[in-house]
């Protein structure tokens, strides 16, 4: 009787593994709990969606501004044989060069080697800013502070001479810019060269809110100083006395000449403007 117990002990073991029934301890596991994460499904990542909605363009320029002796590279040829001048508008109709400033565009490409340049005039790293250019009000580059009274004379477009006394002030040089509507890609750039004045006393102004308490700038910009370039993608702006900024009366040395323990440093600023997109903000 014994053998026949053990007989049909060991055949119900048998049909058991075959069905798959599992003979280990049964789990504790709660009702409630998550499944393994062996056992959950997997289901593929949904690709973030494409930015819907109205877009709008800016401009943003990175800047680098440098003081070096006279001449380092306004009167370089190895810098100016990357840049060309002939890309510049003056829209005042003034010769920029004959007043004391030049402004030359280059490519990106000959970035590398123009940086280099500058690094080893400058013996130190060079040090890059960021400014966002607006097309609906001007950015101030601060390129000389607290001048004093200045009598300046402008050189007009039939090389005469017209002097004008100002009040004591920041010199600076104004920009607007907007993307160009033809690519989307090319930054339209206006520069001007003002003089900015202590400000008036606080008034009150309207403000979406009611009012609120504002100093007002006072700007006088330089008549016939006014210079257009269109920058493509990746183009670089170089801005520094031309030759005639030797005039102590001219634009260029008012400007961008400063003496410093009876030696003269020349400012220059190289600009590289880039047409930027982002989404606009409406709120909910």
């Amino acid at each position: 009787m014994k053998h026949w117990q053990n007989f049909l002990m060991t055949a119900l073991v048998a049909w058991l593994s075959v069905v798959g029934c599992d003979m280990s301890p049964t789990s504790s596991q709660s009702p409630t709990s998550e499944p393994a994460a062996a056992s959950r499904p997997i289901v593929p990542a949904k690709p973030s969606a494409a930015v819907q909605g109205p877009m709008f363009s800016f401009v943003e320029a990175k800047m680098v501004v440098l003081q070096l002796p006279l001449g380092s590279v306004s009167q370089s040829g190895d810098i100016w044989t990357y840049l060309s001048e002939e890309a510049v508008v003056t829209a005042g109709g003034n010769n920029l060069a004959a007043n004391g400033i030049r402004v030359g565009l280059g490519k990106s490409s000959d970035w590398p080697e123009m940086a280099a340049i500058l690094t080893a005039l400058s013996g130190r790293e060079l040090s890059l800013g960021r400014v966002i250019l607006r097309s609906d009000a001007t950015t101030p580059v601060n390129l000389k502070q607290d001048q004093p009274i200045q009598t300046i004379f402008l050189c007009n477009a039939d090389g005469t001479l017209t002097g004008a006394d100002y009040a004591p002030g920041d010199n600076i040089m104004m920009m607007t810019a907007l993307v160009s509507m033809e690519d989307r890609k090319s930054v339209l750039l206006t520069g001007n060269l003002a003089i900015q004045v202590g400000q008036r006393p606080l008034r009150f102004q309207s403000a979406p809110a009611g009012y609120t308490l504002a100093a007002e700038q006072r700007f006088f910009t330089l008549p016939g100083m006014q210079f257009k370039l269109t920058v493509p993608p990746g183009g670089i702006i170089v801005i520094v006395p031309s030759s005639q900024s030797s005039r102590t009366s001219s634009v260029g040395n008012h400007f961008l000449i400063r003496q410093r323990e009876g030696i003269s440093f020349e400012t220059v600023l190289v600009l590289m403007p880039e047409a930027m997109t982002a989404p606009v903000n409406q709120g909910q």
